[in-house]
Formats: structure tokens, C-alpha cells, sequence
């Protein structure tokens, strides 16, 4: 058995869910797709996966790492001649910039090769038939009150795994446990920036991180120069990513970099001139993220569209069209007080929230359960068609 994985030089942390799905998909599907942005992490869960499960396979497991081949056809004439009778999982890594060519190699194979199972990473789906999707998104950074709940976060256990290879000894304590779940936020929960953040700790205190963490694509750079080239630095990784996109694309990202928070295609129309279909591109493409009724881009992906929309001369446009399109609104706001819409205890709850006041302390104030009042806000971000608590803020300023 061939085993042409390389072996693992630091933790594999998280996931547990996804490598469930991505082996359980492995087992239904002879094509298996894990996609979403660079940086998220698409590549290590892949390789874990398959390490995984190529006891399944007679031949092992045959890596093609795709992302310094540029001719697209290379990738079929390499391998396509040399696994028709072989029984492997053939892993298929960094397609993205080459899915056509993929897309070709896995409908050959499919067809000639029935022992061949392929799982390939991509920013987003190669589009043959019978394949299974994963998408995978950053690690998740929700609120938390203590030590105890800030050491559970994958984030942070990622960040804190990463930082003990620049300063040994490192760890998450009582005084720095704060700073450390408000950077992992800041930065997305993306493994990448987490990575690049932590490694700063070997000449940085993590004050001086935080505080240069919003001009995130000049401070997280690899400064020892390994890895592949696109994951050098954050900047190398989204630029990629809006290299790959069309032109029409590249301008609807930059474009779509003036909402600071969720909006509808409705908005992203009137707004950006961008249409449900063009939408629908960058949601493949993983540059956009939907719950099927609102969109929004991580901040990440955001601040870069952000930089390329003013060095155009639609910037200073853009933000007259988005300012006067929900200025119409609110000057009906205080429609949107109607008790149809909050309830009394969610009025309540998004003024305290606006205020800036934590779960806890809206709790505490109101005498409900903690739980009760994430719930509540869950909800209004809902029923307002907002993201954020940055968004409340606003939409609370706006009807009083």
C-alpha cells in the first residue's frame, strides 16, 4: 500500500465534525469536494481525512498537490493513463485554479477507474456529476464569559498550539484569555490569520498583536518563509483568491465591501449593480457566505474588496448609492418598533444590547437566564435583518 501523505508537523486541532463528514461522505460518494476560502484549512482537514481511512484502499492514498501546476492539462495527462486498475483514494489538493482540468481528470477516472475514489480541496466545486460538496468555514468565536469557556474554542486552542512553537511556555490564562478570544475574532476565526497571529508572539507582546491586528494584511506574514507561496501571508491568500475570479467578479467583490454587515440580493442589486447570478458566483467561489436569506463577507475578504473599491473611482459613488438606499428606511423606522416585529422583552433587550451591555449583564439586568438573552438577540439580529451587534448599535441610533 502506498501511503503518499506527508506526515504531520503540528496539531491538528478541531474539526471533529467535519472529518466525520468528510469520512462519511468518502463512503457514499466516489467524488468528495471540500471547499471554502484560503486560509480556511480546506488542505490539513483533507489530508487528516484521508490518512484516516486509506487502510480502506488496496493502493493507498496518491497525493497530486495541484498548486504549482499551471497547465491545466498536465493534471490529466499525469495521472489519468497511470490509475485505472489501481484501488486508492486519490486526493486531489488545491484545485481551484486548475477545476477544469480536475473536472475532467475526475469524470475520466470515474468512469474507467471504478476501484479510484477522489477527494479533492477547492475553493470551490469542480461540477461533475455525483459530487458531494463540504464547505467548510473559519473556526466559530461566539461570546464567552471566563477561562474555562475561552479554552474550549478551537481558535483558541489553535492559537495557543501555535504559539507555544514562538515563545515556549506560553499559555492561555486568566490575564490574557480576553485578548486572545478578541483577536482570534478579529481575524475571523480563519486558521491561517490565527497561525500568522501567533507566531508574531516570538518578538511581539499580544497587546502589540491585537493592537496591529487591523491592518491585518500588512502584520501576518510567515516571517520564516515556509509553506507554499499562497499561504506566505494573509495578503498572498486573498489575492489569490481574487486573481482566480473574473473581472465582472473581482468588481462585484469590491463592490459588495461597502456593506459592513449582512444584506440581500435586493440591496447588492440596487446597490452594486450586482445580479442573483453573479450573487451566486461568489457564493461558489467562497468569497460570499449565505444562509439562503441574508449574505455577508467575512471581514477578511471584505477589508481586501474594501481596498480595491477605493482605488477606484466607484468608491465615494458606491457610498452615496448605499447611504441613500437605506436612509429610506429609516425614515420609517419607528415602524420598525412595532410590537409585530419585537416583542416587548426584545425591545428591551436590543436597547441594552445597543448599549453594549454583554449577555451577563443584560441578564443580570432583566433577570432572565444568560442563555435566555443570546436568544433574544439571536432573534432581533433576525427579525431586523441585521449581523452584528455593531448593526443594532446603528439600527438603535437610527429610530431614536
Amino acid at each position: 500500500m502506498v501511503n503518499q501523505l506527508p506526515a504531520e508537523t503540528t496539531t491538528f486541532i478541531g474539526r471533529e465534525a467535519e472529518l466525520g463528514k468528510t469520512i462519511s461522505l468518502l463512503e457514499s460518494s466516489r467524488l468528495v469536494t471540500v471547499a471554502g476560502p484560503g486560509g480556511v484549512g480546506k488542505s490539513r482537514l483533507a489530508m487528516r481525512a484521508a490518512r484516516q481511512v486509506s487502510a480502506n484502499y488496496a493502493d493507498g492514498v496518491v497525493l497530486a498537490k495541484l498548486d504549482a501546476i499551471n497547465d491545466p492539462d498536465l493534471v490529466t495527462t499525469a495521472l489519468a493513463a497511470n490509475l485505472r486498475d489501481k484501488n486508492l483514494l486519490l486526493l486531489l489538493d488545491s484545485c481551484e485554479h486548475v477545476a477544469q482540468a480536475c473536472g475532467r481528470l475526475a469524470r475520466t477516472l470515474l468512469d474507467a477507474a471504478p476501484g479510484v475514489r477522489i477527494l479533492a480541496t477547492s475553493q470551490w466545486p469542480l461540477s461533475q456529476p455525483g459530487e458531494r460538496v463540504l464547505r467548510i468555514g473559519p473556526l466559530t468565536v461566539p461570546e464567552v464569559r471566563n477561562l474555562t469557556e475561552a479554552r474550549d474554542l478551537d481558535a483558541v486552542k489553535l492559537f495557543a498550539d501555535r504559539a507555544v512553537a514562538a515563545w515556549p511556555g506560553f499559555v492561555i490564562n486568566e490575564d490574557n484569555w480576553a485578548r486572545v478570544v478578541r483577536l482570534c475574532r478579529l481575524l475571523d476565526g480563519l486558521p491561517l490569520a490565527v497561525e500568522l497571529a501567533a507566531a508574531w508572539l516570538r518578538v511581539l507582546p499580544l497587546h502589540e498583536i491585537l493592537s496591529k491586528a487591523d491592518d491585518r494584511f500588512r502584520l501576518l506574514v510567515r516571517r520564516n518563509g515556509f509553506g507554499p507561496p499562497r499561504h506566505r501571508s494573509l495578503l498572498a491568500t486573498v489575492r489569490r483568491s481574487y486573481e482566480l475570479c473574473s473581472t465582472p467578479d473581482r468588481l462585484l467583490w469590491a463592490r459588495l465591501s461597502v456593506f459592513r454587515g449582512t444584506f440581500d440580493p435586493a440591496a447588492a442589486e440596487s446597490i452594486c449593480d450586482g445580479t442573483e447570478e453573479a450573487l451566486s458566483r461568489l457564493v461558489d467561489r467562497s468569497i460570499v457566505v449565505t444562509d439562503t436569506e441574508r449574505y455577508w463577507m467575512l471581514d477578511t475578504l471584505r477589508e481586501y474588496g474594501r481596498e480595491q473599491l477605493q482605488a477606484s473611482s466607484m468608491d465615494s459613488e458606491l457610498s452615496l448609492r448605499h447611504s441613500a438606499y437605506f436612509m429610506r428606511p429609516a425614515e420609517h423606522a419607528e415602524a420598525n418598533r412595532d410590537e409585530d416585529q419585537l416583542t416587548k422583552r426584545e425591545q428591551q433587550v436590543a436597547t441594552l444590547a445597543a448599549q453594549g451591555l454583554t449577555n451577563r449583564e443584560m441578564a443580570i439586568r432583566l433577570g432572565i437566564a444568560q442563555r435566555t438573552a443570546e436568544t433574544h438577540v439571536n432573534r432581533i439580529l433576525h427579525k431586523l435583518n441585521l449581523r452584528s451587534r455593531i448593526d443594532l448599535a446603528g439600527w438603535q441610533q437610527a429610530v431614536d
